[in-house]
């Protein structure tokens, strides 16, 4: 990551063939029906964790971290 400082890595997991089922699974956009791709959450990966063939990753900035961690601090607020 010292080649993009401010950058994290995050790998994507899609959801689940249940989870999938409670959504629509088509969108329509210029008359053409096309299945949406949803994802149910990114998880950041250590600088030291090595990539691995076959995931999907992203590169987020650290501008983007803290916004959802923000995010997720003011939903467990008011909850309580």
């Amino acid at each position: 990551m010292s080649m993009y400082p401010g950058h994290y890595v995050s790998l994507i997991i899609p959801l689940t063939e249940e989870e999938e089922k409670n959504i629509p699974a088509k969108v329509k956009s210029d008359k053409k029906e096309r299945k949406a791709v949803m994802f149910t959450r990114v998880e950041l990966l250590r600088p030291t964790e090595n990539l691995v063939l076959g995931h999907a990753y992203r590169l987020i900035t650290s501008q983007e971290v803290m916004k959802v961690l923000r995010e997720k601090k003011s939903a467990k607020t008011k909850k309580h």
